[in-house]
């Protein structure tokens, strides 16, 4: 995240696959900013070899370090994945619910196998309602990609992203509203790991 080195989503999901078996579904993701074309193919092999559930394929923030690698897009990447490649995993894409829903209908009938829904809020319910059941009908999964807001970092979610966040406090009744629209979620809670865990925590217990 914001173009700051982090360990390999791949390796980071190996190790979770290990310790955690086969009872959790692992995805990790690469980033096309920081990849040539065979890297990315490498990244994903390595994925498909050590059995994770799939790869979000992303664009990725302007590198900390270094120039912005970025040869190829994400549908042209998906392509090359699996048609010069032959690759098999699951295969995602962000989608963003600032489009319209024109936009994003035409994007989740691009040959991806799920998608991870940005900018999800209070807000946007009906959006996100409609989305699922154009992602269902399709036979391709939906998850929402949610900013937490916490004491400790809300002022940089507010400041820097610039993005919807729900409170930590709003959490879980949040979580219980979209629940049967999504087939999971994704928690993150920037610059705060306590918060991170708090969060994951909270939403423990909803079926």
């Amino acid at each position: 995240p914001m173009g700051i080195p982090k360990p390999s989503s791949v390796v980071i999901g190996t190790a979770l696959r290990q310790s955690l078996g086969y009872g959790y579904k692992v995805i990790a993701h690469v980033r096309l900013g920081d990849v040539n074309p065979v890297a990315l193919a490498s990244l994903v092999m390595g994925a498909e070899v050590v059995e994770l559930d799939g790869i979000l394929i992303t664009v990725g923030d302007k590198p900390a370090y270094g120039t912005f690698v970025n040869q190829m897009y994400t549908d042209h990447a998906i392509e090359f994945l699996r048609n010069t490649i032959g690759v098999r995993i699951a295969l995602g894409a962000i989608l963003s619910l600032r489009y319209d829903l024109n936009a994003i209908s035409s994007r989740v009938r691009k040959p991806f196998d799920f998608f991870h829904a940005m900018r999800v809020s209070r807000n946007n319910i009906d959006v996100l309602s409609r989305v699922s059941e154009i992602v269902s009908s399709l036979g391709k999964k939906l998850y929402a990609y949610i900013i937490v807001a916490t004491p400790r970092n809300r002022e940089f979610v507010e400041t820097e992203l610039k993005q919807p966040f729900i409170g930590i406090n709003e959490l879980r009744s949040f979580v219980e509203d979209v629940k049967d629209l999504v087939n999971g979620v994704i928690i993150s809670c920037p610059l705060d790991g306590e918060g991170r865990i708090e969060a994951v925590k909270l939403l423990h217990r909803i079926a």
